[in-house]
């Protein structure tokens, strides 16, 4: 016997989870109805509506997340209009769902963007609750459910699922005047590693210019790859000290291969064979591969 909701979310919550200060993206959720009656669209006032569907949506906060609390912005989104901001921290609301047929999705959406002040490879959480209304239990049974303030009118609602979704600040590459060093990092670069190479061995004790390249963001090392720029990675490496810390990180969180960043590098790395230019050198950092 196969027992399940009737509302679900199959492939988690998709957005860009790689975003540079001060800039934005859309969150979709899709739910779908997988029971036999219709869903959603509570009304308060009707006499008589399918069970209601709601989202709740909140900041997981921890020591690895340690993206300030005002550092992110959220809001509720269709293709026509920007919503209300949705409150991550203090007040998380729950967000009723149209009704969905039998059979049919829904797709909420919300935008979320970061400060342009936030720290560079800072993470936040993103947390969907999905909520259902809880039916009639015959007496003697008991069923737990989570505690939340609610409006008296409104019926007991039950938490049936609950997605996560990581966010990490990381920069465009820029490239700088007068640079001869470039750290590529990737999602599992730690806030700690980032300001130890930039600011103390790049900055303070060897005084060089730096530029910063994330490939988890770009998705390549391939020299032929094309930057907003118009250049490519061989163009923008020439005469520079490529400096790869080789943590293994996964593109997306529900992926089960962990992806080092040599493994795309086409080429490798030896002069002969990389397809970058011969003043290219690289420092490979931790690397088991």
């Amino acid at each position: 016997v196969n027992l399940r909701y009737p509302i679900e979310n199959s492939d988690g919550i998709k957005a860009l989870r790689s975003l540079c200060p001060g800039e934005e993206t859309i969150v979709s959720f899709v739910l779908e109805n997988v029971g036999a009656e219709p869903l959603g669209g509570f009304n308060v006032d009707a006499h008589k509506s399918p069970r209601r569907i709601a989202l709740r949506y909140f900041y997981l906060r921890s020591r690895k997340y340690d993206l300030p609390a005002d550092g992110a912005h959220c809001y509720t989104h269709t293709d026509f209009e920007e919503g209300m901001e949705i409150d991550l921290v203090t007040n998380p609301m729950l967000f009723d769902v149209p009704e969905i047929a039998p059979g049919d999705t829904h797709d909420s959406k919300a935008r979320l963007s970061l400060g342009k002040d936030t720290p560079l490879y800072s993470r936040m959480a993103l947390v969907m609750d999905v909520f259902i209304q809880s039916l009639t239990v015959p007496k003697g049974i008991e069923i737990s459910t989570e505690n939340y303030d609610q409006d008296s009118r409104m019926p007991p609602m039950t938490v049936v699922q609950r997605r996560k979704i990581e966010f990490i600040c990381e920069p465009k590459f820029e490239e700088q005047d007068g640079s001869k060093v470039v750290l590529v990092t990737s999602y599992a670069t730690t806030r700690t590693q980032f300001e130890t190479w930039t600011r103390f061995v790049l900055t303070e004790t060897l005084n060089l210019e730096y530029e910063v390249f994330s490939v988890s963001r770009y998705g390549t090392l391939d020299p032929l790859s094309t930057l907003e720029n118009g250049k490519t990675l061989c163009d923008v490496f020439r005469n520079k000290l490529i400096i790869v810390l080789t943590e293994k990180f996964k593109e997306n969180s529900s992926d089960k291969e962990w992806i080092s960043p040599l493994k795309v590098l086409p080429n490798g790395c030896m002069q002969q064979t990389s397809g970058y230019d011969p003043s290219t050198r690289w420092l490979i950092v931790g690397s088991n591969d």
